[in-house]
C-alpha cells in the first residue's frame, strides 16, 4: 500500500528545486533509519529485561503435551552440538 504512495510523498520529499543535493530526501531518510536502529535496540533491550514467558498452567496445558515436543527437542539439541563441534574446529 505504500509503495503505490510513493509517488505522493516522494514528490513531496524529493523536489526538483532541492536537486542535486535533496537535503530534505535525504535528511527525512536518514532520520528514519536512525529511528529504526534505536527501536531495534530499544526491542532487544525490553525483550531481555522482560521476556515473554507462556504460562502453560493458566490455560491448563502440560507443558510438553505437545506433538513430538521431545524429539523437536532432541533435533535441535544435536543441531546445536553439531554447530559447536563446528566451531570448536574451526578455532584450532
Amino acid at each position: 500500500m505504500f509503495a503505490n504512495l510513493a509517488s505522493i510523498y516522494g514528490s513531496f520529499l524529493w523536489p526538483k528545486d532541492t536537486a542535486p543535493r535533496y537535503a530534505t530526501g535525504w535528511g527525512v531518510t536518514a532520520g528514519l533509519c536512525f529511528m529504526c536502529g534505536v527501536l531495534a535496540l530499544t526491542m532487544g533491550w525490553l525483550n531481555k529485561k522482560y521476556p515473554y514467558t507462556f504460562d502453560y498452567a493458566k490455560y491448563g496445558i502440560e507443558e510438553n503435551n505437545f506433538p513430538d515436543a521431545e524429539r523437536q527437542q532432541e533435533k535441535r539439541r544435536s543441531i546445536d552440538e553439531d554447530k559447536h563441534s563446528e566451531e570448536r574446529r574451526e578455532h584450532i
